[in-house]
């Protein structure tokens, strides 16, 4: 077997990164399509560094497998038009367990065999009419490329004092009672206790909850506990969530180094606070040794990646790079680390829900973050969650920072009925190709999918719609879902040529989401979307 990197391979490696780190440090623009590519998987600096893989100039990205398990990037962005612009909404395309796959290979096979659950959203933003039709885009901002196979909308019309939440498993809506929301119906109780033992009951533990956000880093845990005054009643747990962090290269539990923290903060420190040119210089050196100690940490690990895949045959069945990485599917959103509070949490973008047993913490369910507006998941409680005097004991793990708006249990005397109409797509015009894909995204597997690549806008209709079938009466309110069926992966080579200078390209309003996923800094701005 050749060589897979040299050490001088590894010193322009770290050379690299230095610069990145130093330009994003000011939030250059000039470096944000770099540093997002470094976020990719296979893309850019992504694991599996070195070799024949991805990556242009700038590091490697390992072979057709491409990067570790657990690569960057989200989903397309869904906006709406609210009859004057279009709004942003927020990524769409998750799927159940994961929609995210190394190879496009892997996740056209995951998928053509039942393997993804896919997603459904509720739209939160006013949906007005458009020339007869309900009308969206679609708009891939980050370094990956998605494949939609089928797309809906669904307009339900529930009682005004309702709520509509979807959930977790996107299999169905649930519309509850507000009030019983409100007041958590046949629970008592609650307590939210976080895993440096702070009260967080206040601050998350309602549905009205609109202004805080409890921010979450990897590994941290709340646990809920109440009473059910009726144990044989169905038992939700609602929680809202929003945000995402990223890590470059995705490597996010490598034990003390986190997010870059030690090398972010020591930048600080050598850029801010060196009063002499000797003390910047020798600061500056000590940075770079740590970065190379980083950078050779990280190439270990892509190496371990680069030696397993190769020793299989690239032009075997899909199913062989899932054996390549130690898994039968892609695990994007199921955290290595376990889910143990303070522990150490893994390689996924998720929120673990568990409930206490005897026998100790079973999983319920994984919940991963929209990143751009809070969204409500509910997650149907097991029954032998529940003890026979009623106590249940819920907890929730970060793999990733996220952060948490609504933790609560509600049992409802009933949920309340509301018919549904689902509409198919008119139009899905890609700008780049100048191509319709209606006919594909109204049949499911058909084998024909909307392929999208970074900067890409697909322009979307649903309907005709007669305008006064959507007039709520004084009774009922229209909500609004999409379905999404379908994957995503990290950006290829070819499709990242084909792309081009994609970034220079997108509107201002996605630059600057954009900057916010992949800066540096905590760039989150809380409340931003709550409301």
């Amino acid at each position: 077997m050749k060589s897979i990197i040299t050490s001088k391979d590894l010193i322009t490696t770290a050379q690299v990164l230095f610069i990145l780190a130093i330009l994003y440090f000011f939030e250059s623009d000039t470096v944000m399509p770099l540093l997002a590519l470094c976020a990719s998987g296979n893309s850019g600096c992504g694991n599996g560094a070195g070799g024949e893989g991805a990556g242009g100039d700038f590091g490697g990205g390992g072979d057709d497998g491409g990067g570790s398990g657990d690569g960057g990037g989200s989903t397309p962005f869904l906006t709406v038009w609210d009859g004057q612009r279009y709004k942003f909404e927020n990524d769409i395309l998750f799927g159940k367990p994961t929609s995210r796959f190394n190879s496009e290979a892997l996740g056209r096979s995951t998928y053509e065999k039942g393997g993804i659950v896919g997603d459904l959203y509720k739209i939160q933003n006013k949906v007005v009419p458009k020339n007869g039709f309900l009308s969206f885009q679609i708009r891939e901002i980050e370094p990956e490329e998605s494949y939609v196979d089928f797309l809906s909308l669904v307009k339900v019309a529930h009682p005004t004092k309702g709520t509509l939440i979807t959930s977790s498993d996107f299999k169905d809506f649930l519309v509850f009672d507000t009030s019983e929301l409100n007041e958590q119906a046949g629970v008592d109780s609650a307590q939210i206790i976080s895993s440096n033992k702070n009260n967080l009951s206040k601050q998350i533990g309602s549905f009205e909850n609109i202004e805080h956000e409890h921010e979450m880093q990897t590994g941290d845990s709340f646990t809920l506990k109440a009473k059910v005054r009726d144990i044989e009643n169905p038992l939700y747990f609602v929680l809202g969530s929003l945000y995402r962090d990223w890590a470059m290269g995705e490597i996010e539990s490598l034990n003390d180094i986190s997010n870059f923290a030690i090398i972010r903060s020591k930048l600080k420190e050598v850029l801010t606070e060196s009063k002499t040119v000797k003390s910047f210089v020798s600061g500056t050196a000590s940075l770079v040794n740590l970065t190379l100690v980083f950078v050779a940490i990280w190439v270990v690990l892509g190496i371990q990646n680069l030696i397993s895949l190769r020793s299989l045959d690239n032009t075997a069945e899909p199913d062989y790079l899932s054996a390549a990485f130690g898994v039968n599917k892609a695990s994007a959103d199921v955290p290595r680390g376990g889910g143990g509070g303070g522990g150490g949490g893994g390689g996924g973008k998720s929120l673990n829900i568990e409930y206490l047993t005897e026998a100790g913490y079973q999983l319920i369910d994984i919940v991963q973050p929209r990143y751009y507006k809070r969204n409500l998941d509910a997650v149907r409680i097991p029954p032998d969650a529940i003890s026979a005097d009623g106590e249940v004991t819920i907890r929730v793990t970060a793999t990733k920072r996220h952060n948490v708006t609504n933790a609560f249990l509600v049992s409802p005397t009933e949920l309340l009925a509301a018919p549904a109409e689902e509409f198919k797509v008119h139009k899905a015009y890609n700008r780049r190709t100048k191509h319709d894909s209606n006919s594909a995204l109204n049949n499911k597997l058909s084998h024909e999918y909307l392929h999208t690549i970074p900067g890409d806008v697909v322009e979307v209709e649903f309907g005709p719609i007669a305008e006064s079938s959507l007039i709520a009466t004084d009774d009922t309110t229209n909500t609004y879902l999409v379905r999404a069926h379908g994957y995503y992966t990290s950006l290829s080579p070819s499709s990242a040529q084909e792309a081009g200078d994609w970034v220079k390209g997108l509107d201002s309003e996605s630059k600057e989401i954009l900057r916010g996923m992949y800066s540096l800094r905590d760039h989150h701005k809380k409340n931003k979307s709550l409301a």
